[in-house]
C-alpha cells in the first residue's frame, strides 16, 4: 500500500501464483484479492513473508427431500459477496448441482428455478468444500390443463403435475380460475374441485356463485369463492391443510342449494342441476293466454317472465321451495310453497271473474263473513282488493287494505282508510280457515289507520288478513317467509 491507496496487481500464473517485485524489504504491505464477488484482505512483510490464499469449492445443489433433482430443467445460480452489491451469475446446474470456487467469507446465494426464487443469506464459506442446498417441493394438483406463474415471470406457463418447485407462493390457473398457493416442505398436494352448474338439458350455466365450508377448518361458509364460467364450471382450490369434509353451496337466481358433505381427498367434481319450471296461463277453455306476468319468491319477489303465445314462460331454478305468482288484467294468483325437485309445470287459469284460480269452489262473492270459513285456502291466493257488501245500499266505506312488506319475515304494517266512524275487526287466518290472531277489534274514527302484524310465533306460509266493518269485508293474502 502506498499513500493509503491500493494498486491493481496483475499477472497470476497458471498455478495461481503472483510474483511481486520492487518492494522495500522489511516493510509491511496490505493486499486484498477479489474473486467471484468475494474479497480477502491480508498483510505481508516484504522479503520475509509470502501469502497463501485457500479457496473453497462450493457445490450449490438443487435437491428434493430424496436427493438431487437431475431432471425437469436446470436452475440459475447466483452469488453475492463482500466485493459486490449485485448478484453474480455463476451459471446453471447440471445434474442438480453447480460447483464454484470462492474465497473464504460470507456470501448470499440465490437460485432461480421454474419461475420461483429462493435466497440463502450470510452463508459462511471456509475449508476445502462447502455444500449449499436448495430443497424444492414436489407439487401435485391431480388436474390437467394447469398453468402457473411465479415471481420471476409475469406470464402463465403449462405446469406438469408432480413437478418440483422452490418454496414460495405461485399463482395457478385452471379454466380461467386462479389461486395463489404457498409451496413448502417435501411435498404439497393442494386440492382442486370442479363445481358445475348445469340446466335441465345438461348445458352449463354461467354466473352461479359458489360458497364453500370446510367444516373442520372454518366455523362458517366462505362466500363468493368462485363464479361459474360460460361452460358452467368453477374451480375451487383448497390448501393442503383442508383434509376432511367440505360442503358446497350454489347461489343462482336468488336461490341457494347446499350439497355435502364431500371427502375432499376423493372428490374431484360437484354438480348442481337446475330444473325447468314452466308457468302456464290458460283461460277457462284451456286456451293459452299471452302476456301474463309471472313472478317467483324465495326471500323476495323477482321477475319470472312473461307468458308467450303458447301461454308459457320457463325459468331454470335450483331445487328448493318457492312461491309463484301470475298477474293478468290487474288480477293475480299466487301458489306455493311448491317444491322444485324435478322439471315442473304449474297451471294458472284466468276466468275473467274477480276470483282468479283454477280450483275455486265459489264463482261469486260470498255474502257474509261466515261463508269464508273453510274456503280460505282458495281465497288466499287472491291479491286483488276485495270489498264485499251484502247490502248494496251501503256506501263505500273502506279504502284498499294493504300490507308492507309482503312477503315479510317477522312483521308487516297493515294500512287502511275508513270513510266514517265505525266498528272494525281485523283477523288473520291460516290456509285451513283457522283464525290465528285478532289484530284489531273495536270502534275507530274516520281516517287513515295502520296496525302492526307480528308473526314471530307463527310458522312460515300463506295467511289471509281480513278486515270486517259495517257488514263489508276487505281482504288480502300475506306470505310469511322466515
Amino acid at each position: 500500500m502506498k499513500s493509503g491507496s491500493y494498486y491493481l496487481l496483475k499477472g497470476f500464473t497458471s498455478n495461481g501464483a503472483l510474483p511481486i517485485t520492487n518492494l522495500t524489504a522489511g516493510t509491511s504491505y496490505d493486499f486484498y484479492v477479489e474473486y467471484n464477488s468475494g474479497r480477502k484482505y491480508f498483510t505481508i512483510v516484504a522479503g520475509q513473508d509470502s501469502a497463501f490464499i485457500q479457496t473453497t469449492k462450493v457445490a450449490v445443489n438443487l435437491k428434493s427431500c430424496d436427493g438431487l433433482i437431475t431432471t425437469g430443467g436446470n436452475a440459475s445460480v447466483y452469488v453475492k459477496g463482500n466485493a459486490s452489491g449485485n448478484d453474480l451469475l455463476l451459471g446453471f446446474t447440471s445434474s442438480g448441482t453447480r460447483s464454484v470456487y470462492l474465497l473464504p467469507g460470507s456470501y448470499d446465494f440465490r437460485m432461480d428455478y421454474k419461475f420461483g426464487r429462493n435466497r440463502k443469506s450470510g452463508v459462511q464459506v471456509s475449508g476445502t468444500t462447502k455444500d449449499v442446498d436448495f430443497v424444492a417441493t414436489q407439487v401435485t394438483l391431480n388436474a390437467s390443463g394447469i398453468t402457473y406463474k411465479g415471481v420471476t415471470n409475469p406470464s402463465f406457463f403449462l405446469f406438469n403435475d408432480g413437478s418440483y418447485l422452490l418454496p414460495g407462493t405461485y399463482t395457478f390457473k385452471i379454466e380461467g380460475f386462479t389461486s395463489d398457493i404457498t409451496v413448502s416442505g417435501c411435498s404439497t398436494s393442494p386440492k382442486t374441485v370442479m363445481v358445475r352448474l348445469i340446466n335441465s338439458s345438461g348445458t352449463g350455466i354461467a354466473g352461479g356463485v359458489v360458497d364453500v365450508w370446510a367444516i373442520n377448518n372454518s366455523p362458517a361458509y366462505s362466500n363468493n369463492v368462485a363464479i361459474t364460467n360460460s361452460s358452467g364450471n368453477a374451480i375451487v382450490f383448497f390448501p393442503e391443510t383442508v383434509n376432511d369434509y367440505v360442503y358446497f353451496r350454489m347461489n343462482y337466481a336468488n336461490s341457494k342449494q347446499q350439497l355435502g358433505h364431500f371427502n375432499i381427498n376423493t372428490t374431484t367434481t360437484v354438480t348442481f342441476s337446475t330444473h325447468a319450471v314452466t308457468l302456464r296461463l290458460l283461460d277457462s277453455n284451456s286456451s293459452p293466454i299471452q302476456g301474463g306476468t309471472a313472478d317467483y319468491f324465495t326471500n323476495r319477489y323477482l321477475a319470472f317472465g312473461t307468458t308467450n303465445a303458447s301461454g308459457n314462460v320457463v325459468k331454470e331454478l335450483l331445487p328448493g321451495s318457492y312461491y309463484f305468482r301470475m298477474r293478468y288484467n290487474e288480477l293475480s294468483e299466487q301458489k306455493g310453497p311448491l317444491t322444485v325437485s324435478s322439471d315442473l309445470t304449474i297451471n294458472f287459469t284466468y276466468t275473467g271473474s274477480d276470483i282468479f284460480s283454477v280450483d275455486k269452489q265459489y264463482t261469486k262473492k260470498p255474502a257474509v263473513l261466515a261463508d269464508y270459513i273453510g274456503v280460505i285456502p282458495e281465497l288466499t291466493t287472491i291479491e286483488k282488493e276485495e270489498i264485499y257488501q251484502p247490502d248494496s245500499k251501503v256506501a263505500s266505506f273502506i279504502s284498499k287494505l294493504t300490507a308492507y312488506p309482503n312477503p315479510f319475515t317477522s312483521s308487516s304494517t297493515l294500512s287502511y282508510k275508513l270513510n266514517s266512524n265505525q266498528y272494525v275487526q281485523i283477523d288473520m287466518y291460516n290456509t285451513n280457515g283457522m283464525k290465528v290472531q285478532t289484530l284489531v277489534q273495536g270502534n275507530q274514527p274516520q281516517g287513515a289507520h295502520t296496525t302492526n302484524l307480528n308473526a314471530l310465533n307463527l310458522p312460515e306460509g300463506m295467511y289471509l288478513i281480513r278486515l270486517f266493518a259495517n257488514g263489508g269485508i276487505s281482504q288480502i293474502p300475506v306470505v310469511l317467509a322466515k
